[in-house]
């Protein structure tokens, strides 16, 4: 199936993406999704939403993958310019990463190589969306702004199958002061 580049944007940032009948199917990320409920179909140069799983708004869909309501819709049949934010995402130095952890009470503790020496750019944390504590690497910032988070125990599960997660800087924030981070790390990675 051919995608407009209007589709093409936000299939880019859904996982789970596979075509179904006349659209496509995807896991919603308004919701922890283990398997695609998310249905979006192009319809007259607009894109339609619906998550079967459970009835997510359009507005949360969209603002999980960083897009505005209005970014689903082409004007004139002509796809809308990229999407943008209101000034330019936050971006941290890497190394500023853990001091952001550690400013917000989270424990984070550094990932080892084999030899024995700290990676520069990952560190351990607890994962976000594990309820047992589970460790889990975080990254430095990608270019849109947004770190990485990637779990074993969330891909083993099926939670997420590529076990990795995309959080931006203020989610981050949000995520450690509703202190779904804060629990200690116990387990060795």
């Amino acid at each position: 199936m051919i995608a407009s580049p209007l589709a093409e944007r936000l299939l880019s940032r859904l996982h789970g993406v596979r075509t179904s009948g006349d659209g496509w199917l995807a896991c919603c990320p308004a919701h922890d999704d283990r398997h695609p409920s998310l249905s979006i179909r192009e319809v007259d140069g607009k894109l339609l939403l619906y998550c079967r799983s459970r009835h997510c708004e359009a507005e949360a869909i969209m603002r999980a993958v960083g897009f505005r309501l209005s970014d689903l819709f082409a004007e004139d049949g002509r796809p809308r310019p990229e999407a943008r934010r209101s000034g330019r995402p936050l971006v941290i130095p890497e190394g500023d990463i853990p001091k952001l952890l550690t400013a917000l009470d989270v424990s984070v503790r550094p990932l080892h190589a084999f030899d024995g020496a700290p990676y520069t750019d990952c560190w351990i944390v607890q994962c976000p969306h594990c309820e047992e504590p589970a460790p889990a690497r975080i990254s430095t910032t990608s270019v849109d702004g947004e770190i990485g988070v990637s779990c074993v125990l969330c891909q083993a599960s099926k939670r997420r199958p590529s076990g990795f997660w995309r959080f931006t800087i203020p989610e981050i924030i949000r995520l450690a002061r509703d202190g779904r981070f804060a629990r200690k790390v116990g387990v060795a990675a």
